[in-house]
């Protein structure tokens, strides 16, 4: 067969597409990407030969928007083996609406950024089919840079336009919806003498902004929205409150500098460490792992907070939309040795109170005793986690519980693609061939 590249003829094959979808039921906004057998598809300039982009609508589950609350689990691009196996993408749990794929990880000290698919998980092609597949559910498939073990550090122009350039041309090859930053070990750390938040002098902070900014604007120049989210430690935020230092608060000036195209921030309430406690609004130290800690250290970011710097001087930290704001919480114990495993009656009761107003009775009590019913959600490492039994957990537990919390009980996760529409992309290329 001759590959077919003609635009106007994809447009009709698009048109066409949508139609069908309209009829039957609606699938999520944004593009999905299906393979083509034996033909080669171009829907636009970004699209990898032989996938087909097709412009889709919103979907709802139970009266909501599929991401009106999002359920989001990290991926791991690597085996740890049959305690904790390796999963397809096309295979992740339909209740994660989202799902941050782990990691994109610089190649050396250039900040060039690589991604490839480890062959012990799948290949290339086999990933490429599950971004497409779990995006044809009404699903998000996100980006993630940094986690635990690399650095990712701009320190002057040249690095700084390695990194975009890489990450623009990541995401375009794999049409990722978003891009997730989830820099740990001093990748952002502030320099001595830097004392506001508003006004970053380190530059490796103020080149990370502006980075992610000009990508943004790229793929929003492009016709992509592009989901920018932040999932920073504890001490890299709320600490500021304490003191603004070092790595303490460090990630204030990036949420503050991103805010206007911010989709959500979700603090690990992990890696906190068992002994560790952070004051909250009322001016008490709470305990990671209880709800008291979940509620008060969520708040902060709702209704803003003071942030003292090395110079005594306090300058407040503007409140965030409550869209804007969730939270990360450890799928089993063994996800987190550092602690911030809790149940999922546990998370209930901080649940209901951070979004209700019901109390638990617990030591902290809520600015706003209405609560916060726009609350984003909540993050988990990871979806691998969450399919094991670790620590008595059961299968899923993460993402049954707080998925049907958000949703209702009878929601059953993200809608399929309509038969019709599948049945429809597997006899597309026969009649192109006519």
């Amino acid at each position: 067969m001759k590959a077919i590249q003609t635009k106007t003829v994809i447009g009709i094959i698009t048109f066409m597409i949508i139609s069908v979808a309209f009829s039957m039921t609606t699938i999520a906004a944004g593009t999905v990407t299906y393979k083509a057998d034996s033909i080669d598809i171009l829907s636009n300039d970004n699209a990898p030969n032989g996938r087909l982009s097709i412009k889709s609508i919103d979907q709802s589950v139970n009266g909501k928007s599929n991401f009106d609350k999002i359920i989001v689990g990290n991926w791991h691009n690597w085996n740890l083996g049959e305690f904790c196996p390796s999963i397809k993408l096309a295979d992740v749990y339909k209740k994660f609406n989202v799902v941050h794929i782990s990691f994109a990880t610089p190649v050396d000290d250039s900040m060039t950024m690589q991604f490839s698919v480890d062959p012990g998980v799948e290949t290339e092609e086999s990933f490429l089919h599950g971004v497409a597949k779990l995006q044809a559910e009404g699903r998000k498939v996100v980006i993630s840079i940094g986690g635990a073990k690399s650095k990712v550090l701009l320190t002057d122009d040249t690095k700084k336009q390695n990194f975009i350039n890489s990450m623009i041309a990541i995401i375009e090859k794999y049409n990722f919806n978003g891009l997730d930053i989830d820099l740990e070990i001093r990748s952002v750390v502030l320099a001595a003498g830097d004392n506001d938040f508003r006004n970053p002098k380190t530059i490796s902070i103020v080149n990370l902004i502006d980075a992610v900014k000009t990508i943004h604007t790229h793929f929003k120049e492009n016709g992509k929205d592009l989901w920018i989210s932040l999932v920073p430690e504890v001490g890299h935020v709320q600490q500021g409150m304490e003191l603004y230092s070092d790595v303490y608060g460090s990630y204030l000036p990036v949420i503050y500098g991103l805010k206007d195209i911010l989709t959500y921030v979700a603090c690990q309430y992990m890696n906190v460490g068992s002994g560790n406690k952070i004051t909250a609004l009322d001016g008490q130290r709470y305990q990671n792992g209880t709800p008291d800690f979940v509620v008060a250290m969520t708040e902060l970011l709702l209704k803003g907070f003071p942030v003292r710097n090395s110079s005594g001087e306090t300058i407040q930290f503007p409140a965030l939309r409550e869209d804007q704001v969730g939270f990360a919480t450890p799928a089993t114990p063994t996800a987190a040795p550092a602690g911030g495993y809790m149940t999922p009656p546990e998370l209930y009761s901080a649940l209901d109170y951070l979004i209700k107003g019901i109390s638990f009775g617990g030591n902290y009590t809520m600015v706003n005793p209405e609560g916060y019913p726009d609350i984003r959600g909540m993050v988990t490492w990871s979806v691998n986690w969450d399919k094991t039994t670790d620590g008595g957990t059961a299968v899923n537990e993460f993402s049954d519980s707080y998925y049907d919390y958000f949703y209702g009980e009878s929601a059953d996760g993200v809608t399929a693609t309509p038969n019709l529409l599948r049945l429809y992309l597997m006899i597309l290329p026969s009649i192109i061939n006519k």
